[in-house]
């Protein structure tokens, strides 16, 4: 009989407590954190397909900046591909020096070789520069064109 009594008072208190609003929450423990610090680096990216995984799926700084080796050396052997993700590496200051001017150079050189990623950023944020810093991204990414026509190795 007793056992009934309370079973009903807990009911009772529990439709109470519900029809005032009452809100309660369960309090969760607070996620295990890893003692280890993040590993840096795994893996030195040989291939541009490498170190493009590896720039979009780490945020160590030392594992951008091996990914930005990868990028430049196929950038400057005009690799669209590698031209783009270097720009964005110099977009987001990740693995180079940040540098919006720079960014849009490289894109600019990709974009020019038709690729579509590029010549979507170049649209995309093409109003924050002037007309200054337009024309000396035109200038330079014509230099580029005319550096890698004259170059034995890309003819």
């Amino acid at each position: 009989m007793l056992r009934k009594s309370i079973i009903l008072l807990l009911i009772a208190l529990g439709t109470l407590l519900l029809s005032f609003g009452c809100k309660c929450k369960v309090q969760k423990s607070p996620p295990a954190v890893e003692a280890e610090a993040p590993q840096a680096a795994s893996a030195k990216p040989q291939s541009l397909k490498e170190a493009i995984q590896l720039y979009e799926t780490s945020f160590h700084p030392l594992d951008a900046e091996e990914s930005v080796r990868v990028f430049y050396s196929n950038a400057y052997g005009n690799d669209p591909e590698a031209q783009y993700y270097l720009g964005l590496a110099r977009w987001e200051g990740r693995g180079a020096e940040q540098s919006e001017l720079e960014a849009y150079v490289w894109w600019t050189i990709a974009a020019r070789q038709y690729h579509l990623d590029s010549m979507n950023r170049i649209e995309n944020v093409k109003e924050i520069f002037s007309r200054e810093d337009l024309a000396e991204i035109d200038n330079r990414a014509k230099d580029w064109a005319e550096k890698v026509r004259n170059t034995p190795e890309m003819q």
